[in-house]
């Protein structure tokens, strides 16, 4: 008991400061061995180490970096003291001012160094290669490593997929602290609110330890943030961009941060901010198709049911900033505080013309929607070293906010549309010749205004406890303990109000006949609402996607009578002429739209099922663990232990029961009763860990992990919300007692690596349980009260998932080398995986069986396989990069193969790519996307730089078809997009 004195007397610390001789600047990630007592650490960002439990003596300590020449200098360690040693590292021993800066190699290099010093499985991207790539936001960042897959929206990456597991199984964090949800129903986070510019690195997880958060089966996303280095620092980059698809030159995006140190040293701050503002456009066309049996060859048959042809403009601005303040009380106390806010704002109208094939109609729609995202993040956290004991804790608040304003729509309909027998229904062309196009038959169908809000709260606090030992000169290690507690509160309110102005109830024309032009039946006619918007080169041309033909809208147009003008005018804002013509050369005008909905707000319904979607939800997580570390001498390290989470989850909805008017519009309800519903679960999981690393040469290492890992459901699957829709027999309900998935991850990776670069090669293999899904069924029960409803509820899937696949990643630069050869960074990965789950097969057919029975009803209710929805079978990366002198250029190149498409998931959406049967299923198509990045240094020492980057410049677009009978289902062009500008470094 009363030998920890006597031991600790007899012994000290080692620490100091590691510096890049070429940069002068704090060098991260380097490698610090005392041989003869086998101790050693890996700097930090800012370039400290620390070593405890050093005995007394003499050594010889040996600072390393991979594609730096290694120094070893000689300590005097005095017992009970700490001894500060800093030293400098230069690559290939040039000094100072013969070093030339090359960027894309030092960013290579130092991803390379924080991998292979790393005791789990981790991919980085280091802040020197986040500036050199030409990704404007962190998803596309992340999008490099191997094994992850980017999803896009209108061609802007947001969300990741690592190994082919949906983005709501990760986990994302800044400095180890997680971020709230910025999705309306999963867990996922929107990685588009983050700006590279703001941050020190990137470090995916993909096996985790005890001492992180368990829910992340995916793996763990860490954005870190840097403290401030000496000096008065101010960088930042100003550009300037063009849009293809409309060819639009207004885009620009900056960026600044400023940094220094006070206080002889001992306060750092840096204050970053950005701005961008980009036109985020796109044109798609999105086919619908029914599944009507197979013929005689056993082929599936499909028949075309709809298609969407659709012109979307949106901007988007996004702006943010952050600060960060750390303090040293001294060597072995310190604490680190930072702040970080993203907004984006979208503006967007959606221009739409639908060819309703299986309905017999054709519609014309205009939707405007403004969304404002807030993500805004705090943490405050503390390090003490107590000698061999070391004490971390930290605390956190960070919330997001989602917030759609306004979302205003108008809808328009042609009934009996079609004229003439469908020659083709694969050509839209040949679909539109079928259509009679009476525009003195298209009217003004419906309109809508609906408001959204969606609020996350998160609070956290957490404290780890860590004892250092050495065992001698051969064994040392660490033992580590800690508790973390974490509340989410989460609210979604929404309201929406609706008018259908077909019916003759709801028709303002019967009041106001002297405000609308109007059909022979006294509806609204669509050409009031005209305006002048038009897209000839919709697709290049080869689609219309404006009211009627080009050909009738050359010779038709609607007079101007039978109305009050001013009072016409008044409500349209025009300036028409009785006698005037109206001509259809242009859309939908959304301001008209605008017009209708304020001097008819009064006559709008409220529509109470669109707040079947509103909760509230409380969630606690106590999590704790068990951990340790063996070094068992120079070759071995050993890291295990578990994890204990216990989750208290209490949600509150509604239940609506109503009837329907419309049998085309599921949300035209009537006689609508709500009643609140609350519920709530209280679940644990232990989830065991186990590492393994074995280093059998110094330029070879092999790395095992055995990880327990979970995700808890979607935030709307858990909610008790029922939907009873009596008229149309349909049933929605959520499931508060879903079960959460867990996962057994298994990991084996092996790694080559010297001066030229790294060299890996891996395997992985996961079984998950519980993974929920959205079923979609028929009640058949003859004692059920619903029999015959269609049933839409999450579900668990009974069987095991499995995901597996192998890794290949090589990372070389040839700096080391004379000549031409010197300027040459390449990099490359490589994922091949597979999986296979299951999904609902639920199939109703009345097949003739004879008599006496004649015919008999066969119900499929069972489970199918198929491979795990955004799994590619294919990833892989691969960049080419040279530079010399003053000059810096690269080419990247991104593959991902087909995938079950995750579709759009909403709130109670099925829009995944999991058809009811597997003839229905759709999937992504795969896809080579293209960028190129350019430098040029204005400087010799490189304080200003220009820069030009071209992204996707094979103007890729997104496509999804159904996989059996390969047919298009969707198509999205988004454009190729450059950005020319100025990056600057002063200090």
């Amino acid at each position: 008991a009363c030998s920890a004195p006597l031991v600790m007397s007899q012994e000290g610390i080692l620490s100091g400061v590691v510096t890049d001789g070429g940069l002068n600047e704090p060098l991260a990630f380097a490698n610090v061995l005392i041989g003869e007592v086998n101790l050693g650490s890996t700097t930090e960002l800012d370039g400290v180490y620390r070593i405890p439990n050093v005995p007394a003596g003499t050594f010889s300590v040996t600072f390393s970096y991979l594609g730096y020449e290694s120094l070893t200098q000689e300590v005097t360690i005095s017992a009970g003291e700490e001894t500060e040693l800093n030293v400098v590292l230069s690559q290939g021993g040039v000094t100072m001012d013969e070093v030339v800066v090359r960027g894309q190699a030092t960013g290579q290099r130092a991803a390379i160094n924080q991998q292979i010093n790393s005791n789990t499985i981790v991919n980085v991207v280091s802040k020197e290669k986040l500036q050199e790539l030409p990704d404007q936001n962190a998803a596309e960042a992340v999008g490099r490593l191997a094994g992850v897959s980017v999803y896009r929206d209108a061609g802007e990456g947001q969300r990741v997929s690592v190994r082919g597991i949906s983005p709501r199984f990760n986990a994302i964090t800044v400095n180890g602290e997680r971020l709230p949800s910025t999705q309306e129903s999963d867990r996922s986070v929107d990685l588009s609110m983050i700006s590279p510019d703001m941050l020190a690195g990137i470090e995916l997880f993909k096996a985790i330890t005890p001492d992180m958060d368990g829910d992340a089966i995916g793996g763990t996303v860490n954005f870190t943030v840097a403290k401030a280095d000496e000096g008065l620092r101010l960088q930042g980059r100003l550009l300037t961009g063009y849009n293809d698809l409309r060819q639009d030159f207004g885009q620009y995006r900056g960026n600044f941060s400023v940094s220094n140190r006070f206080l002889d040293g001992k306060m750092g701050i840096i204050a970053t901010g950005n701005y961008q503002h980009a036109n985020r456009s796109n044109e798609f066309i999105i086919t619908d198709f029914v599944y009507q049996g197979i013929d005689v060859n056993d082929v599936p048959i499909l028949s075309v049911e709809n298609y969407n042809l659709g012109d979307k403009l949106e901007t988007r601005n996004r702006y943010g900033g952050s600060l960060t303040l750390d303090y040293t009380i001294s060597k072995d106390h310190t604490f680190l505080f930072n702040s970080s806010v993203g907004r984006t704002d979208r503006d967007e109208i959606r221009y739409r013309r639908r060819y309703r094939i299986g309905n017999n109609y054709q519609e014309f729609d205009i939707n405007a929607r403004q969304r404002k995202i807030t993500l805004f993040a705090n943490s405050l956290s503390g390090e003490h070293h107590f000698g061999a004991f070391d004490v971390n804790w930290r605390t956190s608040y960070s919330s997001s906010d989602q917030n759609t304003p306004e979302e205003l729509r108008g809808r328009f309909r042609e009934i009996g549309a079609i004229g003439d027998q469908i020659q083709d229904e694969t050509n839209i062309n040949s679909v539109a010749s079928a259509y009679k196009h009476a525009l003195d038959n298209t009217i003004f169908y419906d309109s809508r205004f609906n408001k959204t809000k969606v609020n996350e709260d998160r609070l956290t606090g957490q404290l780890d406890l860590r004892y250092n030992f050495n065992l001698g000169k051969k064994v040392n290690g660490f033992f580590k303990t800690g508790i973390k507690y974490r509340s989410v509160d989460r609210d979604r309110v929404r309201s929406g109000v609706i008018i259908r102005p077909y019916l003759v109830g709801n028709n303002p024309a019967v009041d106001d006949p002297e405000k609308f032009l109007q059909a022979r039946g006294g509806q609204i006619l669509m050409a009031n609402f005209l305006g002048d918007y038009t897209n000839p080169d919709f697709y290049d041309g080869l689609y219309d996607i404006l009211p009627a033909t080009s050909a009738i809208r050359g010779e038709y147009a609607t007079p101007v009578e039978g109305v009050d003008i001013n009072a016409y005018n008044n409500l349209f804002g025009t300036n028409y002429q009785l006698g005037d013509q109206i001509n259809y050369g242009g859309h939908i005008d959304i301001n008209k739209i605008q017009s209708f909905y304020d001097a008819y707000r009064g006559d709008y319904q409220d529509d109470p099922f669109i707040n079947s979607g509103d909760y509230n939800g409380k969630e606690s997580i106590l999590g704790s663990y068990l951990m340790g570390s063996l070094n068992l001498g120079k070759k071995i390290t050993v890291l295990g232990g578990a994890r204990y989470e216990q989750t208290d989850q209490d949600y509150t909805s509604f239940r609506i029961v109503g009837d329907q008017i419309d049998p085309d519009d599921p949300l035209a309800q009537i006689d609508a009763k709500t009643i609140t519903r609350s519920e709530g679960k209280v679940y644990d999981e232990i989830l065991p860990m186990f590492h393994f690393k074995y280093k059998a040469a110094a330029w070879m290492d092999v790395r095992l992990a055995a990880t327990k890992t979970l995700a808890r459901p979607n935030f709307f699957n858990i909610v008790p919300y029922e939907f009873i829709n009596t008229s149309e027999s349909m049933l929605q309900y959520g499931n508060p007692q879903l079960l959460h998935t867990t996962a057994w991850n298994y990991d084996a990776f092996l790694s080559f690596y010297n001066k030229f670069g790294l060299f890996t090669i891996g395997g992985f293999y996961k079984e998950l349980r519980n993974i929920d899904f959205i079923a979609n069924i028929t009640i058949t029960d003859p004692e059920d009260m619903f029999k015959g409803f269609a049933l839409t509820e999450p579900r668990n899937i009974t069987g095991i998932s499995t995901v597996k696949g192998v890794e290949f990643d090589f990372q070389t630069n040839l700096s080391s080398l004379p000549g031409f050869l010197s300027g040459i960074v390449f990099s490359a990965n490589l994922t091949v995986s597979s999986s296979k789950t299951f999904y609902p097969l639920f199939n109703v057919e009345t097949v003739f069986v004879g008599p006496p029975v004649f015919f008999e009803t066969i119900v499929t209710d069972t489970l199918r396989g198929g491979p795990v929805v955004g799994q590619a079978d294919l990833l892989s990366n691969i960049t080419l990069g040279y530079e010399r002198g003053g000059f810096s250029g690269r080419v990247s190149m991104i593959y991902q193969s087909d995938a079950l498409s995750p579709g759009n998931p909403g709130i109670g959406s099925t829009q995944s790519g999991v058809g009811e049967i597997p003839e229905t299923d759709f999937f992504d198509q795969g896809f080579f996307r293209f960028d190129l990045a350019i430098k040029q240094k204005l400087t010799k020492k490189g304080n200003w730089t220009l820069m030009f980057n071209l992204n996707n410049f094979t103007n890729t677009p997104e496509r999804a078809f159904l996989g059996i009978a390969d047919r298009l289902r969707d198509e999205e062009f988004y454009g190729m997009t450059a950005d020319l500008g100025i990056a600057f470094k002063i200090k």
